[in-house]
């Protein structure tokens, strides 16, 4: 069940970690930190946590709260722990599992955070169901999601943008972000909220900088296969890497790409 699930992780491989902590840095997860509610003494879970930027960033400004790292692959939560253990952390920890089906019993956190692991759940609905039984009363989800659907090129390029959304289609739930939060109120949160900004490493102005282009080309090329899927041939694909990688080159292009924060409450009783 483990590895048919991890394949649905159509970017995954042996850099992967090394690209998320690139593309962390690129985000500036530390500006993530405003959308977060963390009241003293917190247990907070970071579910779909990969090489574990963001839970060890809360664990270093949040000594007094506990975090678990939560995630499906084993070798990412190994690179995780090495990390946070360099780093001198002792308020973190990290726990092998399925978003889908959480290992915690009922109310055990007072805060949730889950940045792009939604895009890659084939059962959303049952990972929103496991964050509203594992939050405490009063306690908060925020989920960090691209909306790549409102993705601007600037000149436009209409073909291009359509093979774009075509490829990133077939390779993760891009519009989850346009239903989520009917999804998160069924759940049963309260008291929604989405708050937008930037994503840093696909907004782009001018030619793109070396490191956007190295993450960016790091997880392209692991999705190479499901890419040629999506548009028919490897021959298709490549035409569309060219094409693609050809617009982030020019000097006079630019692309924005919107960041949603959705953020929702677990009720209090009575209340």
């Amino acid at each position: 069940m483990v590895e048919a699930t991890i394949r649905h992780y159509t970017l995954h491989s042996e850099h992967e970690c090394d690209r998320l902590e690139l593309q962390a840095r690129i985000a500036g997860i530390e500006d993530h930190i405003q959308y977060l509610r963390i009241p003293g003494g917190a247990n907070i879970l970071d579910a779909g946590c990969g090489s574990g930027s963001m839970a060890r960033l809360i664990a270093s400004r949040h000594p007094d709260a506990t975090v678990t790292g939560f995630d499906l692959n084993g070798g990412y939560l190994d690179y995780a722990r090495r990390i946070a253990a360099n780093e001198g952390l002792a308020n973190i920890t990290f726990r092998e599992g399925d978003i889908q089906a959480l290992s915690f019993a009922d109310a055990s956190f007072d805060l949730i955070w889950s940045k792009h692991v939604l895009f890659f759940v084939p059962r959303i609905e049952d990972a929103l169901r496991e964050f509203r039984r594992t939050i405490r009363p009063g306690g908060s989800v925020v989920i960090a999601l691209e909306h790549w659907p409102g993705i601007v090129l600037d000149p436009q390029d209409p073909e291009l943008r359509k093979t774009l959304l075509q490829v990133l289609e077939g390779l993760a739930d891009i519009s989850i972000t346009t239903r989520l939060v009917t999804m998160v109120m069924q759940a049963g949160f309260v008291d929604l909220s989405v708050r937008m900004d930037t994503s840093r490493p696909y907004t782009i102005i001018g030619s793109i900088d070396s490191d956007r282009r190295s993450s960016h080309a790091t997880e392209m090329d692991a999705a190479r296969p499901y890419v040629a899927q999506v548009l028919g041939s490897e021959a298709a694909r490549d035409e569309f890497y060219d094409a693609w990688f050809g617009y982030l080159d020019r000097a006079d292009t630019c692309t924005v790409l919107p960041i949603w924060f959705f953020q929702g409450t677990a009720p209090i009783s009575g209340k």
